[in-house]
């Protein structure tokens, strides 16, 4: 909930077998660098570690990593690839979420059925390449902000992510999740939450925060803060009722946690919005 991904280029590539990429000047990468296998068979070598690839992986490549490919097998290698930041935020850029079990976004993840992802796929670029107004950086944020959930809800239900599943209240804390983004417009307070999930206060804030990666009052502040930046770019509510609306009464503290959060203020994200358009 708390990335803003932006796609920063995106497009298809069919090798035929046999292909080699392999230079002594690999370009490196500056920004995310996403990979995911529509058919056929290949590797990716990274910093001269190989990653055997076929149909249904995605494969990520860091930022100030290289690469090189070559097919495997007698058929095509296709691939699509997306260039992109998790947070489009200027302190934030070319950073990598960390996981609550402490690591970095998975390396390859296995998407055993692959429609719904070569559909996202598909979308991003498609919109990327035939149309680069505000609208379409829009519909690319959120098409990649659903492939990444879908890769990252695969990583967890595989065996390396069942260990969140073994903490004794990990039921309570999704049970929390679900009231916080019910109820985030209200005045709800981490009493009211820690009382949802049926626990102390300290106990919920130590075991939220190690199951979804940030404090119950972070994931609060994440939630209202990304529905007013849906009412700012999709309706014509001033702040002051956008405050009111993502559970802030306090229209001048919402406009100080808003640049906490963006960078910007809610005025200054708005003028931004009418010069991109």
């Amino acid at each position: 909930n708390n990335i803003s991904p932006i796609v920063n280029s995106a497009g298809k590539t069919s090798f035929p077998p046999g292909f080699v990429e392999k230079s002594k000047k690999t370009p490196i990468c500056s920004d995310h660098d996403l990979h995911f296998v529509a058919s056929g068979n290949g590797v990716l070598v990274i910093n001269d570690t190989e990653y055997r690839l076929g149909k249904g992986d995605v494969l990520l490549v860091y930022p100030g990593e290289n690469f090189d490919v070559y097919t495997k097998g007698e058929e095509n290698f296709v691939r699509y690839y997306i260039h992109f930041d998790f947070y489009n935020t200027k302190g934030l850029k070319r950073k990598t979420p960390i996981l609550p079990n402490g690591g970095k976004w998975p390396r390859i993840v296995h998407i055993q059925t692959d429609t719904e992802i070569r559909t996202i796929c598909s979308a991003i670029v498609y919109h990327h390449m035939h149309n680069q107004s505000m609208v379409s950086s829009i519909i690319t944020g959120g098409e990649l902000k659903a492939l990444l959930g879908l890769v990252l809800n695969t990583y967890l239900n595989t065996k390396d992510g069942h260990q969140f599943r073994r903490i004794k209240s990990y039921k309570s804390i999704i049970k929390a999740g679900k009231f916080i983004r019910a109820n985030y417009q209200r005045d709800i307070t981490l009493q009211d939450m820690a009382r949802e999930a049926n626990l102390s206060e300290t106990y919920f804030g130590n075991i939220f925060k190690k199951i979804i990666g940030k404090s119950p009052i972070d994931y609060l502040t994440s939630k209202r803060i990304n529905h007013a930046k849906r009412l700012l770019i999709e309706t014509d509510y001033n702040i002051s009722e956008i405050s009111s609306l993502v559970g802030y009464e306090d229209s001048h503290y919402f406009s100080y946690i808003f640049k906490q959060k963006e960078g910007i203020t809610p005025s200054e994200f708005l003028s931004s919005l009418s010069e991109t358009v």
